[in-house]
Parts: structure tokens; C-alpha cells; sequence
């Protein structure tokens, strides 16, 4: 049986499972069971069919949630430059989301929204 404790770390931008390696006064310490995981390497981590890409499929799933939250808001006379930024990454407004946040990630080069 396996034991995670998870972190998410947001300074990493890449699709990872590695060892976490420190320096201790000056000595490199590691160990094979500490690692650092991106969410989609979790995933499959602890999915039982071990599908390499079910982070991804999870997000295709969630644009109706956040279409219906997008929907409820209510602009008054504001600019706002966010959605302008995000239409030049895709004119999909869900798609631009994940793509600034997990571009990097396993099997989304080709995320369908």
C-alpha cells in the first residue's frame, strides 16, 4: 500500500514525478519515497486504471460548472482586460483557463473543450 501526503506546488509549470532532493548544512539529502508530484502525475498515481491522462479529463468535464458561475456574473460599466488577455490565448474562454495553467501538463497539447 501507498501513502501520499500531498502539496500542491504552484512553482512548477511542467508535468512531474521526481524525487524531492534538498540541501541539509550543505549536503544533498533524498530519498525515493518523497517526491514531487504535479496534480496530473497524482492522478494517474492514485487512479486504479492508472490512466495516464484523467487530470485532464476531469477539467473537459468541469466548463459547465464554471460556464453557469461566468453566467452569473454581472458587468456594470467595467473594462475588463482579463477576458480580452485570456480570448487571445483561445477565443474559448474554459479552454484559455486550463491552457494558461496546465499547457505543460500530460495530454493537454490536445485538451478539447
Amino acid at each position: 500500500m501507498s501513502v501520499y501526503n500531498l502539496a500542491f506546488i504552484s512553482d512548477t509549470e511542467k508535468s512531474q514525478n521526481t524525487k524531492w532532493v534538498i540541501s541539509l548544512d550543505g549536503e544533498r539529502v533524498e530519498n525515493e519515497n518523497i517526491r514531487r508530484v504535479s496534480i496530473d502525475k497524482f492522478y494517474t498515481l492514485v487512479t486504479v486504471t492508472g490512466e495516464q491522462t484523467v487530470f485532464k479529463q476531469l477539467c473537459e468535464k468541469l466548463p459547465t460548472v464554471i460556464e453557469d458561475v461566468i453566467a452569473a456574473i454581472v458587468q456594470k460599466n467595467s473594462v475588463n482586460t482579463i477576458f480580452a488577455e485570456l480570448e487571445k490565448i483561445s477565443p474559448n474562454l474554459l479552454k484559455s483557463l486550463y491552457l494558461l495553467a496546465f499547457k505543460k501538463y500530460q495530454g493537454f497539447e490536445n485538451f478539447n473543450v
